[in-house]
């Protein structure tokens, strides 16, 4: 995943986990400017809530959880 490589090598740069946590997710954000700033601020938000959680755990399967569950609430809402 990206995102948890850049923290990891951001950490490394900056030594600060939160430092790096918030460049990540700019970053993140950032590659989601063609959706709009709806999509940016979306995506910021998430890259901040999904990065926070890697840094806590430091394993991949929680975001990997977290993003099934709220793919599977999107699709959910699609239906109705």
């Amino acid at each position: 995943c990206i995102e948890t490589d850049l923290i990891r090598r951001f950490e490394q740069l900056f030594r600060s986990t939160f430092a790096a946590l918030v460049v990540a997710a700019a970053l993140f954000a950032s590659y989601h400017s063609y959706q709009g700033s709806g999509g940016v601020i979306s995506a910021a938000a998430l890259g901040l809530v999904y990065g926070a959680v890697f840094c806590v755990f430091r394993r991949l399967w929680p975001l990997a959880v977290g993003h099934a569950i709220q793919d599977f609430i999107s699709l959910a809402m699609l239906e109705r």
